[in-house]
């Protein structure tokens, strides 16, 4: 245990690091639960709504710069058989 978990850094993969000068408190009586499991921390459908919208999201985006590339395709022809 640390006096001020939120000091703790998170480098990557989910674990924590400690800053320089913080040193952890040993834990008076520790407990291990064995076949426990351990609850998820994210609201499963919540997640997937998001993941739906964002995905729908960046499908909107594609299909606008798909149009944007065919009208500045189309202006580039139309200029250029006129100009011909």
């Amino acid at each position: 245990r640390f006096d001020n978990e939120r000091a703790l850094m998170r480098p990557a993969g989910g674990l924590f690091e400690a800053r320089p000068g913080q040193e952890p408190e040993p834990v008076e009586t520790p407990v291990i639960a064995q076949g426990m499991l351990e609850g998820s921390n994210v609201n499963g459908v919540v997640e997937m709504t998001r993941m739906i919208q964002v995905q729908r999201d960046y499908g909107h985006a594609h299909n606008m710069i798909e149009a944007e590339h065919e009208r500045t395709r189309k202006a580039m022809e139309t200029w250029a058989r006129r100009t011909a």
